[in-house]
């Protein structure tokens, strides 16, 4: 009864701000520092009554928030690892070897060889990557940075260059504080970005098409 009574005081509160329906979306961080805003602005332009909450959360909570129904949808880099889930595949794209804009013209070797490569900010890739750049470069340095936006913040500073999905420095590139390098010897890694849900509701319905559509049209 008390449960009862406080969703029909919430969906009152709901009504009385013009909002019919609700979403809450638990994101992973490097989502969220990326395609997460725009994406939130243009729904809640197509869909002025639904009302968006977010949660912002580590890739590996995802999965355990849509699980435990804390939130409705989940947008993370990496599979979950909950069984009572769904999850889909939206978008993929490869990473870039990022360097501060004034490195200018150098080349990946020149890059790897004078500058400490900052690692361990994306959930997925990071180990296999690894194996590879050290094959090539076995004397490289690194610097562990486990969150994208302070990764972002050092190598703008000169302190190191790391690989990231370019959806993650696209402003930055347009605004020449940060580059892309050419690869040369290192087979870039690719990044993924899954949808999670438990159970369908008209809403995670049109928020997973408007998702997929959206992250179509500007890959």
């Amino acid at each position: 009864m008390v449960r009862a009574y406080e969703e029909g005081v919430g969906n009152f509160r709901l009504w009385k701000q013009g909002y019919n329906r609700k979403l809450t979306i638990s994101a992973a961080p490097q989502i969220a520092a990326s395609v997460l805003p725009s994406l939130i602005k243009q729904f809640v332009e197509r869909y002025p009554h639904i009302e968006v909450t977010v949660n912002i959360t580590n890739s590996f909570q995802v999965g355990k928030d849509i699980s435990d129904r804390r939130s409705d949808i989940g947008l993370t880099r990496m599979l979950p690892g909950q069984a009572d889930v769904s999850y889909e595949l939206i978008h993929k794209e490869k990473a870039v070897l990022v360097a501060p804009f004034s490195a200018g013209a150098r080349t990946e070797q020149e890059l790897l060889s004078s500058y400490r490569l900052l690692t361990n900010n994306h959930p997925v890739y990071w180990e296999d990557l690894l194996l590879q750049i050290k094959a090539c470069y076995p004397h490289i340095q690194l610097l562990p940075v486990t969150q994208v936006e302070i990764t972002k913040r050092f190598i703008e500073e000169g302190l190191g260059v790391s690989y990231l999905p370019f959806s993650m420095v696209k402003k930055e590139v347009e605004n020449q504080t940060l580059s892309v390098i050419s690869q040369q010897k290192i087979i870039r890694p690719s990044s993924h970005t899954y949808i999670v849900t438990k159970g369908e509701t008209e809403e995670t319905k049109q928020f997973k098409h408007f998702v997929a559509e959206t992250l179509t049209e500007t890959s």
